[in-house]
């Protein structure tokens, strides 16, 4: 269920190369309330990805601050990364283990997590994903679907809060993108993870959304409920989608 609580404050982000050239990210501020779903969208080369790779320190900012838990995430930045999960549009670039059950247990080996405990860990998240039957396969063996949700138990098995994707249902056909879509709801209401993902297609995730955020050239340039700003999305390169009898409840792969 869904909790006002923030467990992510974004203040006054701002991201440049250089001290003369414009900034990438300039003055992003968000929340994201514990146990919510959030979705992140906006046209190609606006900032989404870049943005996403701050939330647990693969990039640091040029100024302003990110807040996990009340504690800037630079505080332990360990933890943070810990709690704080990415998930790569292309998930290959995370998936190093040669089977599944190496890929998923690497973490916990480095953190020389005994072979008993990791195993227990794997199974358990292996389970919540329904991922059981893979964990023997190798990673050539795996659909788009599957290595998405491989990725995903990577970052869950290593005690991850907030789950931050990068364009999830990219090259995933109907059936993938709703069991990928049915499993972070999931996470999200039987064990209260935070969602955030970046998507283009509103129509796959709307009903479930908590919270929309349009980016626009380094900016964010709307935020709130999709029934306060989906009227006002298409300014910004987003493609709207139609409703005509259908209520914003019913946009959604998984009806």
């Amino acid at each position: 269920m869904f909790v006002s609580k923030p467990i992510v404050v974004v203040e006054q982000l701002t991201y440049q190369i250089g001290s003369h050239a414009s900034p990438l990210l300039d003055g992003i501020s968000f929340r994201l309330e514990e146990a919510s779903f959030t979705v992140l969208c906006g046209a190609n080369g606006c900032g989404k990805s870049l943005l996403l790779r701050h939330l647990n320190g693969l990039l640091r900012p040029t100024s302003g601050n990110i807040y996990l838990h009340g504690r800037n995430i630079w505080d332990d930045i360990w933890d943070t990364r810990q709690q704080v999960g990415l998930v790569f549009q292309d998930p290959e670039w995370q998936l190093i283990g040669e089977t599944v059950r190496e890929d998923i247990g690497f973490g916990l080996e480095n953190m020389g997590v005994s072979m008993d405990m990791r195993n227990e860990k794997i199974s358990l998240i292996a389970q919540q994903l329904q991922i059981m039957h893979l964990l023997d396969r190798y990673q050539y063996q795996l659909s788009g679907g599957e290595k998405h949700l491989v990725a995903l138990a990577g970052v869950l098995v290593m005690g991850a809060k907030v789950v931050v994707l990068d364009e999830p249902f990219n090259a995933l056909d109907f059936h993938a993108t709703q069991n990928l879509l049915l499993r972070l709801l999931e996470l999200q209401e039987q064990q209260q993870t935070t969602i955030l993902l970046v998507t283009h297609d509103l129509e796959k995730v709307l009903a479930h959304t908590n919270h929309l955020i349009v980016m626009s050239k380094g900016q964010i340039a709307l935020q709130g409920t999709p029934e306060q700003i989906l009227p006002q999305v298409a300014q910004f390169g987003i493609k709207v989608p139609t409703l005509n009898a259908r209520k914003m409840n019913d946009l959604s792969w998984l009806t």
